[in-house]
């Protein structure tokens, strides 16, 4: 970063935190929601003007899915008067002072801020990376589909479809690999697509959207918001980012198919027909505060209104990493961890109606202030940007085996404002990244890969 560059850094960091600190004296959920605003104003201008951070690097996608789940409920807070607008957890949900709101609020600008302030970009970006063929990237997403469909029928999932979400999800979880296989096929089908090669691009393309409209059909969304950005990443990875108005009509459809999406798996008889009729009796529907981007700001209430905490410092962390080594050995010692804990206390419904993964989310700034309190909370944030500023800047000088890391840690960076710090996952994906990688090279060895440098 050159020193014009680090003074504007450093003005940014200044200015930022006397407001935030203002933000906290005054407690006022407007002055909060403005200082807000701003302040995400100026780390955007920062991050992507000054530092020149990758727009889908893992540092951006960090900034952008964990401020989302505050930008949300403060543009409510601001248009609304209300936070959140959905009622499927009343009994527990209750900020009538907006008192939560504003620490959430406060708490988020200072965990941004020292991940704005610790992110670098040390190499330029490097467009010429490890490749995949197209035909064999093709296969790789053909045939994870096939197999996904193959092992949920096999294994009787595919009966939950219309009756139990939670359970089909959870088979849909158990199939790692093939899912890995599916996102490096997606990736490197987007890298290299070629539309000259029409019939093997068109199949893949099918293939692909047949698994999406499925995904959708069963309320997914997060799954496809996840493959959305998996062929983004691929696409661009070797090509500059040039947004028009087609993107922008592009992420519009999205979201009225993710809306669409919502009503329908809110319905008991899943009956696609009452979908228009139920938006026009509820058009909250169409606030993203009423579904997941809720989700964060309410599980803080919930556990601030009830007293919720860890049993002692750094818990989720521990529990994590040993859990992730307990699964090698023997899965049956593995300890329940808080943030399940914290589900079984306040939601056990959603679990006894979906499974292990039926739940309403979690909260990045609760479990960070559970395990570093609230006056240390932000190294965790500042750990975060270490690591993503490290993978970034691997992937732009090297690639490789640092690219298809960047590949399966995007699912967890997306979902990342909605839940813990996953330190064990971040490790046991780099385990599986070197599998993968070690498998892939053996493969495409054998299918004369191209390596670019």
């Amino acid at each position: 970063m050159s020193n014009k560059n680090k003074i504007y850094n450093y003005m940014f960091i200044f200015s930022s935190s006397m407001l935030t600190l203002l933000s906290i004296l005054i407690g006022s959920p407007l002055i909060s929601s403005l200082i807000y605003l701003f302040n995400f104003s100026l780390s955007f201008i920062i991050i992507y003007k000054i530092k020149k951070i990758y727009i889908l690097s893992l540092s951006s996608l960090f900034f952008i899915f964990f401020n989302v789940y505050t930008l949300i409920p403060v543009l409510n807070y601001l248009i609304l008067g209300e936070g959140i607008s959905f009622g499927v957890v009343q009994t527990f949900f209750a900020d009538p002072e907006h008192i939560h709101f504003v620490n959430f609020t406060n708490l988020t600008m200072v965990g941004s801020l020292a991940f704005a302030f610790i992110i670098n970009k040390r190499n330029e970006r490097n467009y010429k990376r490890w490749s995949i063929p197209l035909s064999i990237a093709s296969i790789f997403v053909i045939v994870s589909i096939v197999m996904y469909f193959l092992a949920m029928y096999l294994n009787g999932a595919i009966e939950y479809v219309l009756l139990n979400r939670g359970f089909l999800y959870q088979e849909m979880k158990g199939e790692v690999y093939i899912k890995y296989l599916m996102y490096v096929g997606i990736y490197y089908f987007m890298k290299e697509i070629n539309f000259n090669r029409k019939v093997i691009s068109v199949i893949t393309i099918v293939s692909l959207l047949i698994y999406i409209a499925f995904l959708l059909l069963v309320g997914f969304r997060g799954q496809v918001l996840i493959l959305i950005i998996i062929m983004l990443s691929g696409f661009y990875s070797k090509r500059p980012i040039k947004i028009n108005y087609k993107h922008i009509t592009i992420i519009l459809v999205m979201l009225i198919l993710f809306i669409f999406s919502s009503v329908y798996r809110s319905l008991p008889d899943k009956d696609f027909s009452r979908v228009v009729e139920v938006l026009k009796n509820n058009p909250l529907f169409f606030n993203l505060g009423s579904i997941e981007y809720g989700a964060s700001y309410m599980n803080y209430t919930v556990a601030s209104n009830n007293d919720f905490t860890y049993d002692y410092p750094l818990q989720s962390y521990f529990v994590e990493l040993k859990n992730g080594v307990i699964s090698y050995i023997d899965p049956s010692l593995k300890e329940k961890n808080p943030i399940l804990i914290y589900r079984d206390l306040f939601f056990m419904d959603r679990y006894l109606s979906s499974g292990n993964y039926g739940g309403t989310g979690y909260s990045l700034i609760l479990d960070s202030v559970l395990n570093l309190s609230k006056y240390l909370f932000w190294l965790s944030f500042i750990a975060v940007g270490i690591f993503t500023s490290y993978i970034d800047n691997k992937i732009n000088k090297h690639g490789k085996i640092f690219e298809v890391y960047y590949i399966l840690l995007i699912p967890y960076f997306i979902q990342i404002g909605r839940s813990g710090l996953p330190i064990a996952i971040y490790i046991t994906k780099f385990i599986h990244t070197i599998i993968l990688f070690i498998l892939l090279t053996l493969l495409l060895n054998k299918n004369s890969l191209r390596r670019k440098c």
